[in-house]
């Protein structure tokens, strides 16, 4: 009830934004969940469809996901039109209370806004299990780009020019002070010369980014490595991790999530990490 509540609320302020309209003073924002608070693509895709229920000459803008959906759909607008026409449905003697329509349109609705909230709310689920269940962030900087140096030969061990500033950063990171770790990173990102330095500095950029719930900051600090073999299959995962993340939130992202995973699925040479990422697949496609 409560998310239903917040739900109508949230398409209340959009629709006012959407016609430019004043919101009212007395607004109050609704506290919902981020990982199942629609985005207003999603809120004014849903305002359309409903629209288009009402509206008949805009019914081919519908898409259905199955035969099935499109025969209920139809089945709401035959009773629709019997309610607009004044007719009984399925053979009942016609109502002599003036009201009794208003109520069953109003029933309709809200069976059609329970059905989208419950179907947001399963297809997010989904995606958020997956990245919870398989992200674990490393608990210190300096010791992970120790085990990435040891992973391959070609990288010597302390060979990062920038190695005391990231030990720096790595003393507010296991502390979790992420914030204060992500400032010096970034300042090793903006101005140390060295490519390898930036690099490790954004690498572990787009980790705490994901710990602080910006999978999108996570993406940009990837693209902007050149040495992508220096973090070999990490790279590949983090990205995984971060779609799948996105995807939590806009559940529509869900197959371009399954695409990262399968990338990442088919860059490790770890049979551990093989499975795992088998494992996401298949939870992605089939819930």
């Amino acid at each position: 009830g409560h998310y239903l509540q917040a739900l109508a609320i949230l398409h209340f302020k959009d629709w006012l934004e959407e016609r430019e309209q004043a919101i009212p003073e007395n607004y109050q924002e609704p506290e919902i969940d981020p990982s199942i608070r629609p985005t207003q693509e999603n809120m004014r895709s849903t305002r359309a469809d409903i629209l288009s229920w009402r509206r008949p000459a805009r019914s081919e803008e519908l898409s259905f996901k199955s035969t099935t959906e499109k025969f209920r759909w139809q089945q709401m607008r035959a009773i629709e039109r019997r309610i607009a026409d004044g007719e009984p449905i399925q053979g009942r003697p016609r109502s002599k209370q003036p009201l009794w329509f208003i109520y069953t349109a109003i029933g309709v609705l809200l069976v059609v806004l329970a059905y989208i909230a419950f179907d947001f709310r399963s297809r997010a689920q989904a995606p958020q299990q997956v990245y919870e269940s398989n992200f674990n962030p490393p608990n210190s900087i300096v010791n992970d780009l120790q085990r990435l140096q040891q992973a391959d030969s070609s990288i010597q061990e302390g060979s990062s020019p920038c190695l005391e500033r990231l030990k720096a950063a790595d003393k507010p990171y296991q502390q979790q002070q992420f914030s204060a770790a992500a400032e010096i990173l970034e300042e090793i990102a903006d101005n140390e010369s060295s490519a390898d330095c930036q690099s490790d500095a954004l690498f572990y950029l787009a980790i705490i980014a994901l710990q602080r719930d910006q999978p999108t900051v996570t993406l940009q600090c990837l693209a902007k490595i050149d040495n992508i073999e220096r973090y070999g299959e990490d790279l590949y995962w983090y990205q995984a991790l971060a779609f799948v993340k996105i995807a939590a939130k806009n559940p529509d992202l869900r197959e371009k999530a399954a695409g990262a995973v399968e990338r990442a699925r088919s860059n490790t040479s770890d049979p551990k990490r093989r499975n795992q990422a088998e494992k996401m697949l298949k939870e992605l496609v089939e819930q």
